[in-house]
């Protein structure tokens, strides 16, 4: 068409219009559009929405329109059908398939290109298709202990969103313990938690971790019991002894029964000197135990061997050199009390010999000392033993602690009681396992998986904060995690897993520079060793409690801070 033709041909629409001719322009509009149904809708991902997207196309007076074309369109998922006509009561509808991701998306319906209207839509995820362990498989415990760390699993859907709130169970298999409850529901990101305490059995165990209705997988870990521990460094009341890497042993201190030269009883060994080798056999020796005035080994075969003060050396007279224990006992760790020592064998009994004045030899008879080792009371194979002052304590293949024998600072039964002949589990108040156990005067201290330290017994070796051998304290609110424990007379050393030594105590004989002012709430919190006297946390004395208030003052201070020292500061009753 040439210029002068179109002008010619608008020129003639004009006219016509004009004078009222034909309009052969657009169209009048088919209607106006309002939403009928499917406004605000929350749908799986990948499935259609519940609600069709329903519009209805009206004329100006509000009267239905029928047979005009709805387009229906989205960015996000589909929608179909694409193009609708009304129907005879102007409603046309779509269905919304939503995307697979979640989020918000839109869809709009249009009538020609003058009038449309949105519809809004979130996404939910759907049912747990697939399931991922996030943490805490192939862990090793103790048995019927909880794993350090929680068992952590993600769920999400056959899309790979997250599945939160799915129901995930947590089932134990033969032998695997138990967990803090059956079922769970994922959090927002789609992962549940659980904490596992596994079963009596050792090696191997599963549980089943299942999000229904399809998902499931097995996580798994292994159960190991306390093993025992052969000591090559033992210290006694004022001697000590250590082992070379090639079996030869040499003490040094006191000597006054004869512990660290028995040859010269009385006579102080100011440097180390050999221990002869045991009689008759040419066995190195594998452990050492030292007492206050006596000490033991076991030889490369666990026969155990002593020297020192008659009496506690299986022997009743005194030796130049170390006496044969009950060779017919093979035993497999040993520790020295102050007058009595104890072994445990391969096959979990537990022997002691020696004083028993306060049924430390825990044969459950009258207090009636023993030169030869006699039989404890096992209520349970035990793997580890610790002897102190006029009692012991060992470690089931469990970790779990039994103490028998003087009662004085409640090692052995909470409260003031008689001596006990015969071990008492002292689970009720320690609460969780041990992996390892050390007795010296009135104190027992153990390291609990995780490297957190509990002791109990007098509180005079246990008011203090830990303090590194450089004086200093840690910072407000830092533990140490130990590898071990050592108490003293008066004093408690501890080995951290980072290599520290850190020691407290009786404030005169450990105190450290700043004693005084160290941070409140550093634990352990300090424990009073007369019930006349309290401490504050500032080094001042403050008087007792009323009388009264004493019952109960005790546990409250326990709850309050005394946690680190478990079950309780044994000497003090009230803060």
């Amino acid at each position: 068409m040439t210029m002068g033709s179109a002008r010619v041909a608008w020129t003639g629409v004009f006219l016509a219009l004009a004078c009222g001719g034909e309009e052969t322009g657009p169209s009048a509009p088919p209607g106006h559009l309002t939403v009928v149904a499917g406004l605000a809708q929350a749908g799986i991902v990948g499935q259609p929405l519940d609600t069709a997207l329903t519009v209805r196309v009206v004329d100006a007076d509000g009267a239905p329109r029928a047979g005009v074309e709805v387009r229906f369109a989205t960015v996000s998922g589909s929608v179909a059908p694409a193009s609708v006509t009304t129907d005879a009561d102007g409603q046309a509808a779509a269905t919304w398939t939503m995307p697979t991701t979640l989020g918000q998306y839109y869809a709009y319906a249009h009538l020609g290109a003058r009038d449309s209207t949105g519809f809004v839509a979130v996404t939910r995820p759907g049912p747990a298709a697939a399931i991922t362990l996030l943490g805490g498989d192939g862990q090793v415990a103790m048995a019927r202990s909880p794993l350090d760390s929680a068992v952590r699993v993600l769920v999400q859907d056959a899309y790979g969103n997250p599945a939160r709130d799915a129901i995930v169970s947590f089932t134990p298999l033969a032998g695997g313990g138990i967990t803090d409850s059956a079922s769970y529901r994922t959090s927002l990101d789609g992962v549940a938690r659980m904490r596992w305490t596994l079963g009596d059995s050792v090696g191997p165990m599963h549980l089943e971790v299942r999000a229904s209705p399809t998902a499931a997988d097995t996580v798994a870990a292994t159960a190991r019991l306390v093993v025992p521990a052969l000591s090559t460094l033992a210290l006694g009341q004022n001697s000590g002894c250590q082992l070379s890497s090639g079996g030869t042993l040499r003490c040094w201190g006191a000597n006054a029964g004869g512990e660290a030269d028995p040859a010269h009883p009385g006579t102080p060994v100011l440097t180390p000197i050999a221990i002869p080798t045991a009689p008759g056999t040419s066995l190195p020796y594998q452990a050492v135990a030292v007492g206050d005035a006596h000490a033991c080994a076991l030889d490369a075969a666990g026969h155990a061997w002593c020297w020192g003060t008659p009496g506690r050396t299986g022997s009743a007279s005194a030796s130049a050199i170390p006496v044969a224990v009950a060779p017919q006992l093979v035993f497999v760790g040993l520790s020295a009390g102050a007058f009595h020592t104890c072994g445990v064998t391969s096959t979990g009994d537990a022997w002691c010999w020696g004083d028993n004045a306060s049924g430390e030899l825990g044969d459950g008879g009258a207090p009636v000392s023993s030169i030869s080792p006699v039989k404890v009371v096992s209520p349970a194979p035990f793997v580890r033993i610790a002897a102190g002052g006029g009692f012991t304590c060992a470690l089931t293949r469990y970790g779990a602690p039994w103490c028998w024998g003087n009662n004085l600072y409640w090692v052995v039964v909470t409260g003031y009681g008689a001596a006990s002949s015969y071990p008492v589990a002292t689970e009720g108040r320690t609460p969780a396992r041990f992996e390892s156990l050390a007795a010296r005067a009135s104190v027992v201290c153990g390291v609990q998986p995780g490297g957190r330290g509990r002791c109990w017994g007098d509180a005079d070796a246990m008011g203090s904060i830990p303090t590194t051998a450089d004086g200093y304290t840690r910072s407000t609110g830092t533990q140490f995690r130990f590898a071990s424990l050592a108490p003293g007379v008066t004093h408690i050393c501890g080995l951290a897993e980072t290599g520290e030594v850190a020691c407290w105590g009786t404030r005169s004989s450990v105190k450290p520079a700043s004693w005084r002012h160290r941070p409140s709430s550093e634990p352990p919190r300090s424990c009073l060793r007369r019930p006349s006297t309290s401490w504050r946390r500032d080094g001042t004395r403050a008087a007792p409690p009323p009388a009264q208030a004493r019952s109960t003052a005790g546990a409250t201070a326990a709850r309050a801070g005394w946690d680190w020292t478990v079950p309780r500061c044994r000497h003090a009753r009230w803060r």
